[in-house]
């Protein structure tokens, strides 16, 4: 907390300058009075000088002790009459601070029940950097209870009493199960669990789930409730997409909250693949994606691209990542995907200086004409190309093989998500002078910089990684969530008549009951698929050769896109092909090309892939 953290230490700051114009005063008294006789009386004076002094009206005044300067004339005594005579000054200013101090928990409770008025409540456990961000962000809009371990401060309570939260202290020997059990979690509307280590969440989350499994009956409202489970670790993710299923711990109403994964998603609404820097859609639907930098960012980043740089259905999508420490955060990047995709990654020397070679790595996944099963492990449509280039972004070599990607297929778009402003101008600078070459084309394509704005440019976008992603309205997620719910519920009306039944919200009830049905891998799927909605809408749909859409042909053209997106997606979150679907083992039997679903499938699983339009052409007929 460290506004909490500075408030504490301008209060350090006011005492420290208290007591020492106390001990001025003393001294100068000391002087002053040094002609009394009586000890008591002179001491009596003295203290009496003191406290006046905070009451704005010393005794002795800097006309008293100029004068007395004048009947001494010492050097130590010039010398504390100046410095009595500042203090002076500064006292007035140390009583006006103790009043506000003084006066500021009064206030913080007079703010506190103005702020307990709002009709949201969210109860908040965990504690780490994150949690304060939620904390402050949601405080505007919500009314917060906050579970804490720690013994707080007077400054930090007042702080956040003055936000309107409200503080409930868990002492060692308690244990949460049962200060949970105390507080009747059924009260709140939301419960965050955002916890810096994502175990101590989990017990969070097995430690509430118990309770309301005890305390379930019909009139329960806590089946209602929402209940965010912050991660940012893939595999832990995994391990409770596999728990799911479990009958002892039911995560229907569980939301997973990855602040990386949300500030990704950010950067995609606001500057979509599909669109060049002047606003204008590509003329290609071939996409070139750079990205230099590989940690948490960078990974979530290149994970999302994945599924949201399908434009069609035969186009090539080209992944470029740059990392100087490659080697090690591949296998890392890689545990997304089932163990089977090392076989489908190549490995390369470049040798772009004499005598020193650069390595690349490439995860190639196409549509490969050999009908073996074996090939056919992680078959898509089109092309897509993931190279991970082991290189210094700072080096000579950065510049040649940035110039030769580029010259090799165009770049769309550019995303930097790592180094200091220096060095992030440095960046732009190499990425603007692959324009320089005369064999290739101008790069139009977007350049997003993770971090704080350095300048003002029409042709770089910067992104905060922490902006709009802690508020409650990011949370809820709600156009991307209703999307989702919608998409679910003709997936489900698709799946048991065949039809689409519904593509508006007036159906609410019916389409909630579908979506608390959902494991937490399925809400997940949902959501990524309602992501591309932008995309269908805005580019692929805006086509003049999809505007028959009745036409038998441009519909089974529009099936094949969002069949690609949806293989790609499953892809990267771990599944591969096999001819038996297996959810223990991470397998599916659609994960193919289009031929090969057509041959291999009911006809009603292809129109699956038609919904997301249906939805997209409902909105537009009621609007």
């Amino acid at each position: 907390m460290e506004h909490f953290m500075k408030k504490t230490k301008y209060r350090k700051y006011l005492i420290i300058a208290t007591v020492v114009v106390a001990l001025i005063f003393i001294v100068e008294g000391c002087f002053y009075y040094s002609a009394v006789d009586n000890l008591f009386f002179k001491f009596s004076l003295n203290f009496q000088n003191v406290i006046k002094a905070y009451k704005l009206d010393s005794d002795i005044s800097q006309a008293d002790a100029i004068k007395f300067l004048d009947e001494n004339k010492h050097l130590h005594v010039a010398v504390i009459t100046y410095i009595y005579c500042l203090a002076v000054i500064v006292a007035p200013f140390c009583t006006i601070g103790a009043l506000i101090v003084f006066a500021r928990i009064p206030y913080s409770y007079f703010m506190y029940l103005l702020k307990r008025k709002k009709p949201i409540s969210f109860l908040i456990l965990g504690k780490g950097e994150n949690r304060d961000k939620f904390v402050k962000s949601l405080s505007k809009e919500c009314k917060i209870t906050l579970i804490e371990e720690e013994i707080l401060q007077g400054d930090t309570k007042n702080s956040l009493r003055e936000m309107g939260v409200s503080i409930i202290q868990i002492y060692q020997d308690e244990g949460y199960e049962k200060l949970l059990r105390k507080i009747h979690l059924d009260k709140f509307d939301y419960i965050l669990l955002c916890d810096e280590n994502v175990h101590t969440n989990y017990d969070y989350l097995k430690n509430i789930k118990k309770i309301q499994q005890d305390t379930n009956h019909p009139q329960n409202s806590s089946s209602h409730q929402t209940i965010y489970f912050t991660c940012n670790d893939p595999a832990f993710e995994k391990r409770i997409f596999q728990n799911d299923s479990q009958k002892n711990l039911d995560f229907r109403n569980v939301q997973l909250l990855n602040i990386q994964k949300k500030a990704v998603e950010n950067m995609f609404d606001k500057y979509p693949i599909f669109q060049q820097s002047n606003g204008d859609c590509q003329t290609s639907d071939d996409v070139h994606i750079g990205i230099i930098g590989f940690d948490e960012i960078g990974q979530r980043i290149l994970i999302e691209a994945i599924s949201l740089s399908v434009l069609s259905a035969d186009s090539t999508i080209i992944l470029d990542v740059f990392d100087k420490n490659m080697k090690s955060k591949i296998g890392i990047f890689l545990n997304n995907f089932h163990p089977d995709i090392v076989n489908e990654v190549s490995y390369k020397n470049f040798e772009i200086i004499k005598g020193e070679k650069i390595r690349q790595y490439t995860l190639s996944l196409s549509n490969s004409d050999d009908c073996t099963e074996s090939s056919r492990t992680f078959e898509v449509d089109g092309k897509m190309e993931i190279r991970f280039w082991d290189i210094d972004v700072e080096s000579v070599q950065f510049k040649k093989i940035l110039s030769d990607c580029h010259l090799e297929d165009i770049f769309t778009y550019f995303v930097i998500s790592i180094g200091n402003n220096h060095n992030k101008v440095g960046l732009l600078e190499s990425i603007r002078k692959i324009n320089i070459n005369s064999q290739s084309q101008e790069f139009k394509g977007q350049i997003i910089v993770f971090g704080q704005s350095l300048y003002l440019q029409d042709d770089v976008f910067f992104i905060e990684p922490e902006e709009d992603i802690f508020s409650y309205e990011a949370i809820r997620n709600e156009d991307i969530l209703n999307q989702a719910k919608l998409f679910n519920y003709n997936y489900t009306c698709v799946q048991n008549t065949g039809n689409h039944l519904d593509s508006s919200l007036e159906n609410s009830n019916n389409i909630n009951v579908e979506w608390d049905k959902l494991e937490l891998f399925h809400k997940e799927s949902s959501i990524r698929q309602s992501m591309h909605q932008s995309t269908k809408r805005n580019y692929i749909l805006a086509k003049k050769e999809f505007s028959d859409i009745n036409n038998i042909s441009v519909k089974e053209k529009l099936e094949k896109i969002e069949h690609r997106r949806w293989s790609l997606f499953m892809i990267s979150s771990g599944y591969k092909w096999d001819a038996i679907k297996d959810r223990s083992k991470q397998t599916h039997d659609c994960i193919t090309n289009w031929e090969h679903l057509k041959k291999e499938q009911d006809v009603k699983i292809l129109e699956y892939d038609f919904t997301p339009y249906i939805i997209i052409l409902k909105e537009s007929n009621n609007s």
